[in-house]
């Protein structure tokens, strides 16, 4: 390597970065910032290493340096909105709350399309119970990743709180379209679409409630809520045969079962 040719030491440094050795990488990139200190690709990967090194601090400051050099180096902006949100989930993991806030938003000043800082924004303000904010940040997180199969849940999870079941379900919808194998939200899915049965038989559609209660079994085919209101409905419509099948399959629960098998002799007698 030259010893005055800039490129080449940061060349040099990422080659050596690529191939996981730290330490001399550092090296390069700092024979680079000697002769060149405004060098915002040598700071940000600078940055890279003490992020990766867990120095988050440190990292920070590096891309800090980076966009001051260079205001418009998207590498530098979208690598310290990482730090930033990582250092607010810390600072909320120790109870700092507020501070976590803080640096959860400075991360969307840094790259205002960081759909993870927007994610723990939706958490933070969940567990404060101030679920409009929370809904809106996980919207602004899906919007910008739409591959986020958390956030589509958490909306779930607040909408079927506030009881709009339909909501709720599409959003769960969203979430297993991205992620099939997401156990939280199949069974979410499976107590929003038992809910829903039941609030559709109450209103009359004892039909639209079975339905319900068999697609819920779908995405949870052990949920026994399910189970048994599709016993108590089965019952309702006389089709004892299949209130036998479904007193089967909740044998194992005694409970469930006992409270089943009065149901159905009070829909018999």
């Amino acid at each position: 390597v030259e010893p005055q040719n800039v490129e080449a030491h940061v060349g040099k440094g990422i080659c050596l970065q690529v191939q996981n050795l730290p330490r001399p990488a550092f090296e390069s990139f700092r024979k680079a910032l000697q002769l060149d200190a405004q060098n915002a690709c040598a700071l940000t990967h600078c940055g890279i290493l003490y992020k990766e090194e867990g120095h988050l601090l440190e990292a920070a400051e590096a891309y800090r340096k980076a966009l001051m050099a260079d205001p418009t180096y998207k590498a530098a902006s979208e690598n310290l909105a990482v730090v930033l949100t990582d250092l607010g989930t810390s600072l909320k993991l120790s109870g700092h709350v507020q501070e976590g806030l803080a640096k959860y938003y400075d991360a969307l000043k840094a790259d205002s399309r960081y759909a993870p800082a927007y994610y723990n924004l939706g958490v933070v303000y969940s567990e404060m119970m101030q679920y409009d904010m929370a809904l809106s940040c996980y919207e602004k997180a899906a919007a910008n990743r739409p591959m986020y199969a958390e956030a589509y849940c958490n909306m779930g999870v607040i909408y079927k709180n506030r009881g709009d079941l339909d909501a709720a379900i599409s959003c769960y919808e969203r979430c297993l379209a991205v992620s099939p194998n997401f156990e939280i939200a199949k069974n979410n899915m499976a107590i929003a679409l038992t809910d829903l049965g039941t609030k559709v038989k109450i209103e009359g559609d004892i039909h639209q409630g079975v339905a319900c209660y068999k697609k819920a079994l779908l995405y949870n085919w052990h949920y026994a809520d399910a189970m048994y209101n599709l016993g108590v409905a089965y019952g309702e419509l006389l089709k004892f045969d299949m209130v036998i099948c479904i007193f089967h399959r909740i044998s194992f629960n005694t409970v469930v079962f006992a409270d089943l098998h009065t149901s159905v002799q009070s829909s018999v007698w």
